[in-house]
């Protein structure tokens, strides 16, 4: 029973969020870089945003979304 109650909730949850439309503009960057990646080389080559995400999360960074700068 509380398995359905939970599933209830969740339902009506995400049902309302996208009723209300909700979309999210942006990119998921890191807390070390933010919105700009600087050049970033790992043995003597270029990261992409991605990669250079992934490294900066690696060394201690954390995941943040970047919108409008």
């Amino acid at each position: 029973m509380k398995n359905f109650i939970l599933i209830l909730v969740t339902g009506a949850l995400m049902s309302g969020t996208v009723a209300m439309g909700a979309t999210w503009t942006g990119q998921i960057s890191d807390s070390m870089c933010g919105a700009h990646h600087k050049t970033m080389a790992e043995h003597g080559k270029k990261l992409s945003a991605r990669d250079c995400t992934e490294a900066c999360v690696k060394n201690g960074g954390k995941y943040v979304f970047v919108s409008k700068g």
